[in-house]
């Protein structure tokens, strides 16, 4: 018998119920991150000398480091040295996402409730959108090289 797992009701309701905590966002982004469950380095890609420290979503390479280079599973991502909780992160990707016409920073800050958590300043979300903008958009950056045709519409 196989294991159901799920998905989130794309809604916020369902997105602040299934990664309301910072270990559920962690948990996604591990997953998303090492699929087959691997954790390889940030660095050398290699996996076969990452060894997990007593912290839950932080590992040392010893293949980088004789001490062993510390990561955890934001390095390298948009989330990377924020003080702001991943689920303020996460709630703010919704939100631009789920938008039909785009949503500005001030429209984000303005539905941030400081009660939750997400408090910061307009800057603080505007740094965050433009974080978020920038990583949608390293994908599809090689789509907009070379020859584009446009018609009229």
């Amino acid at each position: 018998m196989s294991k159901h797992t799920t998905k989130p009701r794309l809604t916020l309701r369902g997105i602040e119920k299934a990664y309301g905590t910072e270990d559920a966002c962690k948990e996604l982004l591990k997953s998303l991150r090492w699929p087959d469950g691997k954790i390889a380095c940030p660095r050398c890609k290699d996996a076969s000398r990452v060894y997990k420290t007593s912290d839950r979503f932080r590992w040392k390479c010893k293949s980088c480091n004789k001490d062993g280079y510390k990561f955890s599973v934001l390095t390298g991502s948009v989330f990377e040295n924020t003080n702001m909780p991943l689920t303020i992160w996460f709630r703010v990707a919704f939100l631009m996402i789920s938008s039909k016409k785009g949503m500005s920073a001030l429209q984000v800050y303005r539905m941030m409730p400081p009660s939750r958590g997400a408090k910061g300043s307009y800057k603080t979300f505007w740094y965050m959108c433009h974080r978020l903008r920038v990583a949608m958009n390293e994908e599809g950056l090689a789509a907009l090289m070379g020859e584009v045709e446009v018609d009229e519409t």
